[in-house]
């Protein structure tokens, strides 16, 4: 068992134990992660692992790390990071149609802290940020 944290792997010597390159809060989920600006790493971290914990994205410089509080978010559902750091997108609120899990998408622009949720589609059970 490891601390919560970022580690280093090394590929070429997969026996060798992973070094820990940023520490974690001891509660803290890694939900999502990119490198928006170079040197930095911009990190979603959940409050636990529950599904509908309450998230927060979190920027890590990767020269000292210090972590430099972005904004906390709220519950969102299978968040991913844009390609730029800039948006989250992820589900509203699931539910089962037809045997497929799918609810509306829900985007939130971390710059002005502002969500907004999709009206078309009105649910999707999949998406990628373009450019992924």
């Amino acid at each position: 068992s490891f601390a919560p944290g970022i580690y280093i792997f090394d590929g070429t010597a997969p026996d060798t134990t992973p070094a820990q390159w940023l520490a974690l809060p001891t509660d803290a989920t890694v939900r999502s992660s990119v490198e928006a600006v170079g040197g930095h790493l911009r990190v979603l971290l959940a409050r636990g692992a529950d599904a509908f914990a309450s998230l927060s994205a979190v920027d890590y410089d990767l020269g000292n790390g210090e972590a430099t509080p972005i904004l906390d978010i709220g519950a969102v559902i299978a968040p991913q990071l844009s390609p730029d750091g800039r948006f989250i997108g992820g589900y509203q609120n699931l539910t089962e149609i037809d045997g497929v899990q799918q609810g509306a998408l829900l985007v939130v622009d971390l710059q002005s802290g502002r969500g907004f949720v999709l009206a078309n589609p009105a649910t999707a059970w999949g998406f990628r940020w373009a450019g992924t």
